[in-house]
């Protein structure tokens, strides 16, 4: 039988508060992550899983990504979908970003340097093995149904919930502003870095420095 809700596993800095608070802010259902000062309701048709993770047996030192959603409600009967953000560009969120678990530095430089230097402390060791770490199970398999991009969410979003017969709200003056390009971010040799770091994602998600790839964008 095809799904009638959906189930969203939110990726910090990738869209999530725009798509909980505005585009489907009217299908969101009551259940136990819902982010503060939402209510959601009890015929809501979007499950909301938090910054969770997949895997059964989580090992994280951050509260955040302590819980298994494989249990919360919603997961098994869903359609199951995240947002991801070009790695270039996820970076220069978190950098530029108010996230306390994200560490400051001096510089955006000195920031992504930490970051992709294996022997470097990081608050969520995971992520420095893979930005969207929390999405994989133990043996490397992703158990979501759809992957949505952060730079094409509205139409992508509309598309996704068109079989469900929902319609998301598009924001008059868009709650997910597009940020400045992230490219003026990055010298040669940093984004060099960053490509050797983030080979997997980069692979996975269909990015590259300059955004979605081409054959990305005409499948």
């Amino acid at each position: 039988m095809d799904p009638s809700t959906l189930f969203f596993l939110d990726v910090p800095e990738t869209s999530g508060r725009y798509l909980v608070s505005t585009a489907l802010a009217h299908e969101l259902r009551r259940g136990p992550f819902l982010p503060s000062g939402s209510v959601g309701s009890a015929g809501g048709r979007l499950h909301y899983g938090g910054h969770n993770v997949v895997r059964r047996h989580p090992e994280s030192p951050v509260r955040r990504y302590t819980h298994c959603v494989q249990w919360a409600p919603g997961w098994e009967d869903s359609l199951r979908f995240t947002v991801v953000r070009n790695p270039f560009d996820l970076l220069v969120a978190m950098y530029t970003g108010a996230d306390p678990l994200i560490p400051r530095h001096a510089d955006f430089d000195s920031f992504v340097r930490t970051f992709c230097d294996p022997e470097a402390a990081w608050p969520v060791p995971a992520q420095k093995e893979n930005l969207y770490f929390q999405l994989f199970e133990e043996d490397g398999s992703c158990p979501l149904d759809a992957i949505l991009h952060h730079e094409h969410l509205d139409d992508e979003l509309a598309m996704l919930c068109a079989p469900l017969g929902i319609q998301p709200v598009r924001a008059r003056l868009s709650s997910r502003l597009v940020a400045p390009d992230h490219r003026r971010w990055y010298s040669d040799r940093l984004r060099e870095e960053v490509e050797k770091a983030c080979a997997f994602e980069l692979a996975w998600t269909g990015y590259d420095f300059d955004g979605l790839r081409a054959e990305v964008l005409a499948a």
